[in-house]
């Protein structure tokens, strides 16, 4: 072999080991769980993988798939299910429970992708997506909500003191919000003149009932504010002793 034909060579092989290396490193920091599987046997799998289903390094290698399946009816099936779509659609893919070494299932998406759709003994990359943090993160985003619908609730909340025996209504917070702008007196007119004149029979008979009855009710009706606008109003009552 000419010294020509030797540096070229030389030159193939060194851009060879760089492509090799460049995929590795690829494999090893992608953010997606990866096995490379032939024959259902574990050939690579990136040390990302390897840490969300709690092995060591290269542990997995060598195995067969059944070790990230909770049972043989389920490596089956799967397996079967996987092997068949992907050979006719070239893809398949699901949402479902790996085993991690120490037996506990983790939610997973998993994709799987034939090298040969004509032969699949050729061999197939899983791309693993771990779940369990995005359900965490679902389960944080729903309490957030919930805890901005709550303050939005509460600030639209009016807390009234009601003593009956004087018929006086003492309030925890500036009622202008529910009452309208207050009058130039200073003094709102009394609460019943600003219920909405088609509620006023049935908010008087639930007056009239507080009188001679402790119990806890809820009710709505509308008011009438000092502006003219009207409000739905619900209303829940509570007795202290």
């Amino acid at each position: 072999m000419s010294q020509a034909a030797r540096a070229a060579a030389k030159a193939q092989t060194t851009q060879a080991d760089v492509a090799l290396r460049e995929h590795a490193a690829l494999f090893d920091t992608s953010a997606l769980g990866v096995l490379i599987v032939r024959k259902r046997v574990i050939e690579r799998c990136s040390h990302h993988l390897e840490s969300l289903l709690g092995y060591g390094a290269d542990e997995l290698i060598g195995n067969s798939t059944r070790v990230l399946y909770a049972s043989d009816e389920a490596f089956k099936k799967i397996g079967a299910q996987a092997y068949s779509t992907a050979q006719t659609s070239g893809r398949w893919e699901a949402e479902m429970n790996l085993m991690r070494k120490d037996g506990v299932p983790l939610p997973c998406h998993v994709q799987c992708t034939l090298f040969d759709r004509t032969a699949p003994e050729n061999g197939a990359i899983f791309a693993i997506t771990d779940l369990s943090a995005v359900t965490k993160r679902q389960r944080q985003l729903e309490h957030q909500t919930e805890l901005l619908n709550l303050a939005h609730d509460l600030s639209h909340l009016l807390v009234t003191v009601w003593h009956i025996n004087e018929d006086r209504l003492e309030w925890t917070a500036d009622p202008e919000r529910l009452l309208g702008p207050r009058p130039a007196s200073g003094a709102y007119p009394v609460f019943r003149e600003l219920v909405h004149p088609d509620d006023c029979a049935a908010w008087l008979a639930n007056r009239s009932q507080a009188f001679s009855d402790v119990a806890g009710f809820a009710q709505e009706y509308r008011v009438v504010r000092t502006d003219g606008e009207v409000r739905q109003v619900a209303v829940s009552r509570q007795y202290e002793s």
